[in-house]
């Protein structure tokens, strides 16, 4: 278990089965494609308001197009640590409620009662706030697109090795680091080294380790992750789904072009920016003295004391040993 958490940072989505589609639409035009996907995701998006969900708006150029085809009524923005998805979503829709509650819950709290969730260990940044923000509403719809990997990159790439350079990029620590713990590392492979195996595997993988998808099902949907806009996605030629190809084409013409020229900075989920969150950074000093520096802890029944330490300096890797270090306390180790 511990060494497919130590690769991923979660022991959820150790399914590697993944399904080649039939009817792929090599010749389809791409006007058609554009056409048919945008007319899947706004009934997808209508659906969503229709049943009730509450729609999430970040500012970012999924759940601006969320918001704008589905067109609810209200929409709210979950304002993370530092970034600026308040000030984007609140120039595409004035009336946008800010959802920043959850930085006044200590976080430990939030750690606690987000691991208590958890059967396996798992973890992800974004938990800390899903937690707080998914519970406050029967149903919310969120701008989760299933995979934007560059696949014309690996397809100059050598057969044997794409898998490898995707799982390198997604992982916590490498195989010979994973040893060092004193676990085996996953055998992670595709059933052929073929390029249409490589996409069925990072497609389906991708969409199975959405956190959205653990204990949200039903409670938080994605029109982008409904089984008709993935199937559509999976047929589609690699040139469409390169890049997010095809859902930019979708922003082009129903969003702002301040949306769409948007690039978000992925900073602040690597660190807790000190501008906006400082009493954060000290918040998670304080923890990690505790839940990763006192060797009486249950993670060092399973992990090595002096291996953990010697990582803890990179935020990413951090977290990851506190919440698996949280989860072992919440579940008695």
């Amino acid at each position: 278990m511990l060494g497919y958490y130590l690769k991923m940072g979660t022991c959820y989505a150790k399914d590697f089965t993944y399904t080649i589609p039939e009817d792929k639409m090599i010749g389809i035009k791409w006007n058609d494609a554009i056409n048919k996907y945008e007319s899947i995701l706004r009934s997808n998006c209508i659906s969503l308001k229709d049943q009730g969900y509450e729609f999430s708006l970040s500012g970012g150029l999924d759940s601006s197009i969320m918001f704008v085809l589905g067109k609810p009524n209200r929409a709210f923005c979950c304002q993370v640590d530092g970034n600026k998805d308040y000030g984007y979503a609140k120039r595409l829709y004035p009336e946008v409620i800010k959802e920043s509650s959850f930085m006044d819950i200590p976080m430990e709290t939030q750690l606690i009662e987000n691991q208590k969730l958890w059967d396996v260990p798992h973890c992800r940044r974004a938990d800390f706030y899903d937690y707080h923000i998914y519970h406050q509403y029967d149903k919310v719809a969120v701008g989760e697109h299933p995979n934007y990997c560059r696949y014309l990159e690996y397809l100059k790439r050598g057969r044997s090795s794409r898998l490898k350079l995707f799982i390198d990029w997604c992982q916590l620590f490498n195989d010979d680091q994973i040893r060092e713990f004193g676990y085996d590392p996953p055998n992670i492979k595709l059933k052929e080294e073929t390029f249409d195996d490589f996409m069925a595997f990072v497609e389906d993988w991708t969409k199975l380790t959405r956190k959205i998808f653990y204990h949200f099902r039903g409670k938080v949907e994605s029109p982008f992750m409904m089984n008709n806009a993935v199937n559509f996605f999976k047929r589609l030629p690699i040139e469409l789904k390169t890049d997010k190809q095809i859902i930019r084409e979708v922003g082009k013409r129903n969003v702002p072009e301040f949306i769409n020229s948007r690039r978000k900075d992925t900073k602040v989920y690597k660190e807790f920016n000190p501008k906006y969150a400082a009493y954060r950074k000290v918040e998670l000093e304080n923890l990690k003295k505790k839940y990763l520096m006192n060797p009486e802890m249950k993670i060092f029944d399973h992990l090595p004391y002096e291996v953990v330490r010697k990582y803890l300096k990179d935020f990413r890797i951090c977290w990851n040993f506190l919440n698996l270090s949280i989860w072992y306390e919440v579940h008695n180790g």
